[in-house]
């Protein structure tokens, strides 16, 4: 959604489906830092980003050109949105900062 490839509607739609398929969308093991590190070994083992992005209901483009500003805004995003404790974002928000 943040990077204009899938609508509002779009991501909350599959957010849903997932969810209603108890599928987990969060885990408090997942820091920002290790999300970062993650992002990193996939840059050095893919010989790139090579992330592959949802563009609408049951399609994907694979994206490597995606800037460290949005791929922070896009953890915080999945927080925000994905978070089961009260004030979750805002620790996010701090880890990311302290971790740049």
């Amino acid at each position: 959604e943040h990077l204009g490839l899938i609508s509002e509607a779009q991501r909350d739609r599959t957010l849903n489906m997932l969810r209603r398929c108890q599928v987990p969308l969060w885990s408090p093991v997942m820091t920002y830092e290790l999300f970062a590190e993650a992002v990193a070994n996939r840059v050095k083992n893919s010989m790139g980003q090579k992330f592959p992005l949802p563009v609408g209901i049951g399609e994907a483009r694979i994206v490597n050109d995606v800037s460290d500003e949005d791929l922070k805004s896009a953890f915080l995003k999945w927080t925000s949105l994905c978070s089961v404790k009260a004030g979750a974002e805002d620790a996010v928000e701090l880890q990311a900062a302290e971790a740049l």
